[in-house]
């Protein structure tokens, strides 16, 4: 079935129905976490299976957290909360990776993460009109995290949100 990386539907619930007997039966032996984690890779590539993969990888995280993939399955689990948007679940699993696996390869990619959706959040409701949440959330990002590298392009969407706003002369100092 070229599991994760099907080309149908029809193949990827023919090639899911086989991992989960794979995993039934091999319960608590080598294969049964490969299993489950190919079944959430498969379940990720497809938009509307996003929840699916989430909840097969938090459970292979939860089954096997002493697996060598399991710190990735929690990140991949963040990465997917973020793409469908969902900030603060995004931010609660890349923690709790951080928390559950200190010395694992990918933890400084999840701290920019983290950082990465304080600014993503912010810059989704300044494209959304909602500009009040927008600077709120632009001035707690720019406290936070000053030296990161998308404080400019914040600063210049405040400026921006203060200019709609017709505060024209806050508008211009914070250009500057």
């Amino acid at each position: 079935y070229n599991l994760p990386y099907v080309r149908s539907l029809m193949d990827l619930e023919l090639g899911v129905k086989y991992l989960k007997v794979g995993y039934i039966k091999t319960k608590q032996k080598k294969y049964s976490p490969l299993c489950l984690n190919l079944i959430a890779k498969s379940y990720a590539r497809w938009q509307q299976f996003k929840n699916r993969a989430i909840t097969n990888y938090l459970k292979f995280v939860k089954l096997f957290p002493k697996n060598k993939k399991a710190g990735g399955s929690l990140v991949n689990a963040a990465n997917l909360y973020l793409f469908m948007k969902n900030y603060n679940r995004s931010v609660e699993v890349y923690r709790l990776f951080l928390n559950k696996y200190p010395n694992h390869r990918l933890w400084q990619s999840a701290q920019r993460s983290i950082i990465k959706v304080s600014f993503v959040r912010a810059e989704n409701e300044y494209k959304n009109k909602n500009y009040e949440l927008s600077k709120k959330l632009l001035i707690n990002y720019i406290k936070s995290y000053p030296l990161d590298r998308n404080v400019p392009k914040g600063m210049f969407i405040m400026a921006d949100i203060l200019f709609k706003q017709k505060k024209y002369l806050k508008a211009i100092k914070q250009y500057e």
